[in-house]
């Protein structure tokens, strides 16, 4: 044997007799060996297990866990507590309840529902909505409610006060001017680029819609059929964010043209006819410059009705 051989041995052995080890609890208990043969093979064996115990705790380090709205990924170390914390599993309690009662279609109902009474005036201009009400009356938890509200918020009906609470949107009189105003010039904008993709059919279709109109038995239906015609002489598939700006613009003048026709429906129908019949004539001949002037003056008229009549914006 060489000298540098005989070195490499006698520095092995003296590795050899320090590092008994203890495997207890996760964890390594360092000791001294006496440097026996049979000492030394121990040694590897309880390295092997001390390497095993510590891939098996990295392995444990991120564990993931299902919620019924998604996942949340929880890192603890091994050996930590598995309970969440209040907090934390109150959140879970809400997700799981979101996702066990999240209905688009009963949301879409109820928001249907509280339009209508919204439109016929059982909720007037500023009167509060509240949630818990509403969630007894459809026998609904608050999610679906609260879903129907934005939705009724979005198309300017109801107005949401952060941590407050839900009001019916109400007007002053230079506001609603101003709301008649937007409409004198978008609607005749919004018709001009609705007359060229008219198919030759639509004309039998707008007729039916006026005489809707005419044959409406309340206030509430005719407003609905008055509505219907507007919106089909002036569909534009390719004009959305016009389209829903005055669609915007209606639902927050609906309530007040509704008293206006209430004090006068007589007068009003018959003014509403023969306007109707204006544009109608205008569209059938493709007469752009005649279409939008038509229906200018149609708002200009209901406008200068709601501002001779300050009283529609009174409460009661």
């Amino acid at each position: 044997m060489t000298s540098d051989d005989a070195q490499f041995s006698e520095s092995r052995s003296r590795r050899s007799a320090i590092g008994s080890n203890r495997v207890g609890n996760g964890g390594i208990d360092a000791g001294i060996a006496d440097g026996s043969d049979k000492e030394k093979g121990s040694i590897g064996s309880d390295r092997r297990k001390v390497s095993q115990i510590s891939l098996s705790a990295d392995r444990r380090l991120c564990r993931v866990m299902a919620t019924d709205c998604n996942w949340v990924a929880i890192f603890r170390p091994f050996g930590a507590s598995r309970r969440t914390s209040g907090s934390s599993a109150k959140d879970l309690i809400r997700r799981r309840e979101c996702a066990m009662t999240h209905d688009p279609g009963r949301s879409a109902a109820i928001a249907a529902e509280l339009r209508a009474r919204i439109i016929d005036g059982q909720l007037p201009p500023g009167a509060r909505i509240r949630q818990e009400e509403i969630a007894d009356e459809f026998g609904v938890s608050r999610i679906p409610i609260r879903e129907a509200l934005r939705s009724l918020a979005a198309a300017g009906l109801i107005t949401l006060v952060p941590s407050t609470g839900a009001w019916v949107t109400e007007l002053s009189l230079e506001e609603c001017r101003e709301v008649y105003l937007m409409r004198e010039r978008l609607e005749p904008l919004l018709l001009s680029m609705a007359i060229p993709l008219h198919a030759p059919e639509a004309m039998a279709d707008f007729v039916h819609l006026a005489e809707a109109v005419e044959s409406a038995t309340s206030a509430g239906e005719f407003l609905e059929r008055d509505r219907d015609f507007h919106r089909a002489i002036m569909a534009v598939p390719d004009a959305a964010r016009l389209s829903e700006t005055v669609d915007h613009l209606w639902n927050l003048s609906h309530y007040y043209r509704r008293r206006l026709l209430t004090a006068d429906v007589h007068r009003r129908k018959t003014d509403i006819f023969a306007e109707h019949r204006m544009i109608l004539r205008a569209i059938e001949i493709e007469d752009i410059e005649s279409a939008e002037a038509a229906m200018a003056s149609h708002i200009r008229h209901t406008r200068r009705l709601v501002e001779a009549d300050p009283q529609l914006f009174e409460r009661g």
